[in-house]
């Protein structure tokens, strides 16, 4: 069969979630041999994807004059793809970005990782809100299949779309368990030094955006700090993405410049001795359609904080501490405090997040994507 593969997220070599996802399930697809791959894209793809034999690359030529990214993702979606599609005679169309080409007659299927344009409203702009909304709904309603990242996000899909429950398939994603995994000591200093940390420190790591949740845990850090309890350092990884003006404000308002140390992106090479330095990792989401970095964090051994909310207990299982109110800056604090004053804790954390992550892999999601594929062509 011939397939189809919408591929425009993995055009930057700072790679989030989504790039990482893309590039995964383009590496798992690569061991079907029953199946041609045609990738599709309307920015270049970057150097360090390498693709598989049966996998064809195709960059768009149709743009629209304004490079803008929301005029772009429209014209993608309602012009360029579709007209890809069909040229192309696809027996299957994947869509990876959670909203689908306006037309498409071939089979269509669609990865859902969250509905944040929906449940997280105050931190998506009302126009992006409604175009996200409108796509994500026509793509659900017309996709024969939909992969969703977690149980959680799952049953997004069923309570806001009225999707049927066999329509939606979860598969859990995996992670770089090479990068990964427990790190050596003399490669954790240097990389401390290489970015200037000299203290203990608890790090948070994610794209800097609302949903993130990143002003509240500084708001429960500065109290800590503050009252003297906690002698910890702040470092926030991760790309600015939309929002976060107010991140930045507030830090330099409460005079906190010398102790929240923003790393901006930092690679995968760096980031695992990071995490792996860290005395705690803290992810207070208000939402989440898995929460990958959490598997990062449990792997390399750091004990884990995350919220109680959508897919993120799904994620730690009983091997994290839970937020049960992300909002409360108190409690984020306690959660904190806690973890920094409770050795057997810590030490208990960290056993039960590395067999955790154990769980996680993307040869066992990959197995599903395959099968799940290929089982679209045997059922008619």
């Amino acid at each position: 069969m011939k397939i189809g593969i919408d591929v425009t997220g993995i055009h930057e070599n700072q790679k989030t979630g989504t790039e990482t996802f893309i590039s995964n399930f383009i590496k798992e697809l690569g061991k079907d041999n029953k199946n041609t791959y045609i990738l599709y894209s309307y920015f270049d793809v970057h150097k360090k994807i390498i693709l598989p034999s049966n996998f064809k690359l195709k960059i768009c030529k149709f743009k629209p004059p304004l490079l803008q990214a929301i005029l772009m993702f429209i014209f993608w979606n309602s012009i360029s793809l579709p007209f890809y599609i069909m040229k192309d005679k696809l027996d299957l169309f994947i869509s990876t970005n959670q909203m689908g080409p306006l037309f498409c007659k071939s089979k269509f299927m669609i990865v859902i990782h969250d509905l944040s344009f929906v449940k997280t409203k105050k931190c998506f702009t009302r126009r992006d809100q409604i175009i996200y909304n409108f796509f994500a709904k026509l793509s659900l309603n017309r996709a024969i299949s939909i992969f969703a990242d977690s149980i959680a996000t799952k049953k997004d899909i069923k309570d806001i779309y009225h999707i049927s429950d066999d329509k939606i398939k979860v598969v859990y994603l995996g992670f770089d368990n090479k990068t990964f995994c427990l790190q050596n000591k003399s490669v954790m200093n240097s990389v401390k030094i290489k970015y200037n940390i000299k203290n203990k420190y608890i790090i948070f790591v994610g794209t800097l955006q609302k949903r993130k949740n990143i002003r509240r845990l500084i708001e429960a850090y500065n109290i800590l700090k503050k009252s003297g309890k906690i002698d910890y350092d702040l470092a926030i990884c991760g790309k600015k993405g939309w929002l976060y003006e107010d991140i930045f404000l507030y830090v330099k308002e409460n005079s906190l410049e010398d102790n929240v140390i923003f790393l901006g992106f930092v690679p995968d090479d760096d980031i695992a001795p990071l995490i792996a330095g860290a005395e705690m990792f803290v992810l207070p989401s208000l939402y989440e359609g898995f929460g990958l970095p959490l598997l990062e964090s449990m792997a390399v051994g750091t004990p884990t904080i995350t919220s109680n909310i959508s897919s993120l207990p799904e994620v730690v299982g009983s091997a994290g501490l839970l937020v049960n109110d992300p909002t409360s800056v108190q409690e984020i604090a306690e959660k904190i405090l806690l973890l920094s004053t409770d050795n057997c804790l810590k030490k208990d954390l960290k056993l039960k997040g590395l067999n955790r992550s154990k769980h996680f892999t993307w040869e066992i999601a990959g197995v599903k994507y395959r099968n799940i594929i290929n089982s679209l062509f045997h059922e008619n």
